[in-house]
């Protein structure tokens, strides 16, 4: 997104993906949040790509959720993408 087209209406999602571990997914929404301070920034995460490190988490939603939110606390939204949302635990519930 070119750093001048910028409107109080207008927030930014990052979809990126194919991480090593969370801390990289992290470090990767964490340039985003900076290249796009003081605008609202969102966060779309659960992808295939990444299953093989988020799959070993006992909620993953809710952990790279709380992840995300404690570090970069500009966020205003989190998606779960929904390609992979009957694969993962919410809640209370166990994986299958």
């Amino acid at each position: 997104m070119p750093p001048t087209y910028r409107h109080p209406n207008l927030w930014f999602l990052s979809d990126s993906q194919d991480f090593p571990s969370l801390e990289k997914l992290l470090d990767d929404l964490r340039s985003w949040d900076d290249a796009h301070k003081d605008h609202v920034v969102g966060y779309q995460y659960g992808y295939e790509a990444d299953r093989r490190w988020w799959m070993q988490m006992r909620h993953p939603p809710a952990d790279i959720s709380r992840a995300i939110l404690r570090d970069i606390p500009n966020t205003r939204f989190l998606f779960w993408v929904d390609s992979t949302a009957d694969k993962v635990a919410f809640g209370s519930e166990e994986k299958s």
